[in-house]
């Protein structure tokens, strides 16, 4: 569920350092699964596990909450007609496929990365400022300090 993501992407921020990285994967809500007009929401098997198709603007705006820089792009193409190539062409094929723009919104999955946690700010914690408005400040205010 919706509630279950957020969840667990608000633990992963939690869990990393500054300069940690999260990454995950989903199924993704790719362009032949729209134009086949198939279910986004369904079960691997009848009483299997449930999944629902994402699409990408789906996942950006809700894990930008928890990460300053996101990007997520699709992989594992799929490409139409290659079957009857063998295993290696077809997994060729399907990486060339993961650069070409219109093809790659063919993909299965979609891998995410985000990094830079935000994290909210400590009570009481000065920050940086600006030295020279500080300066000015300090300098004005001599007499009241």
């Amino acid at each position: 569920s919706r509630e279950q993501r957020m969840t667990m992407h608000r633990l992963a921020a939690d869990a990393l350092t500054e300069k940690g990285r999260y990454v995950y994967s989903t199924e993704f809500y790719n362009a032949q699964t729209r134009l086949l007009g198939l279910p986004r929401a369904q079960r691997y098997t009848s009483e299997g596990m449930y999944y629902c198709s994402m699409e990408k603007d789906e996942v950006l705006r809700e894990t930008t909450p928890f990460f300053r820089r996101v990007r997520a792009r699709p992989f594992v193409v799929v490409v139409p007609l290659s079957g009857w190539l063998g295993y290696r062409w077809r997994l060729a094929l399907g990486r060339i496929a993961e650069r070409i723009p219109l093809m790659k919104n063919m993909g299965q999955l979609l891998l995410v990365c985000a990094e830079a946690p935000i994290r909210p700010p400590k009570e009481g914690e000065y920050t940086v400022g600006n030295k020279f408005f500080k300066a000015l400040y300090y300098w004005h205010h001599r007499d009241e300090l």
